[in-house]
């Protein structure tokens, strides 16, 4: 018999797969947040961290969280990152290069080249 997991009690969060857990975004005006998935285990990582708040929340208060994996640097996939501070955070080699200095951090976020 399986244990159930303290990610159970956080609002919205749904089991996809044995340890694999759906955790919800937001949309809000003028404010979007991606979904994230959360791989539950021994260092539990989380993908994305641009959360609803209320989950964010929730989720670092369980301090589960070891590891967060960004799939791309889009605010809205980031930004709760820091509130998981205590492990790793890491970005594919694409993303770390493009975001290497403001030109390239504008141009991946999709600002018109006459903005940056």
């Amino acid at each position: 018999m399986r244990v159930t997991s303290p990610i159970a009690d956080i609002p919205g969060a749904r089991e996809l797969f044995d340890d694999i857990w759906w955790l919800p975004g937001q949309k809000l005006p003028g404010k979007m947040a991606s979904a994230s998935l959360l791989l539950d285990g021994p260092e539990p990582l989380l993908v994305d961290a641009g959360l609803h708040v209320d989950t964010a929340a929730c989720l670092r208060e369980t301090g589960i969280v070891k590891r967060v994996h960004l799939t791309h640097m889009h605010l809205d996939h980031r930004m709760h990152q820091d509130w998981f501070v205590a492990g790793d955070v890491t970005v594919p080699e694409a993303e770390r290069e493009a975001i290497a200095d403001w030109d390239g951090f504008f141009a991946v976020a999709g600002f018109p080249e006459a903005f940056r």
